[in-house]
């Protein structure tokens, strides 16, 4: 699904609302390829405050963490673990 920001570069507490709203236990925030977008600490805290685990990377290793969280939570619990992943894909 895309991912629109109020501002390109700038990740704020309301690009990250409909993320929080779907209660994922972790939320992994790639900032672009060299890691131009920030993420404001009101939109950290917004997360954090509701228990919600924040990883944030630039987007490449983003995604593989991504990626990798989602299998070995699969083989070790046996059950998936929600998470999100929210991607900067250029910059």
């Amino acid at each position: 699904m895309p991912w629109w920001r109020k501002e390109s570069h700038v990740i704020d507490v309301e690009d990250v609302k409909r993320a929080v709203e779907q209660n994922p236990e972790t939320i992994i925030i790639g900032t672009g390829e060299s890691g131009v977008a920030r993420v404001t600490e009101e939109a950290q805290k917004f997360i954090k405050e509701r228990g919600i685990r924040l990883i944030i990377d630039l987007t490449e290793p983003a995604t593989k963490t991504f990626n990798i969280r989602k299998e070995e939570s699969k083989e070790k619990e046996r059950r998936q673990e929600k998470v999100i992943g929210l991607f900067h894909l250029t910059c």
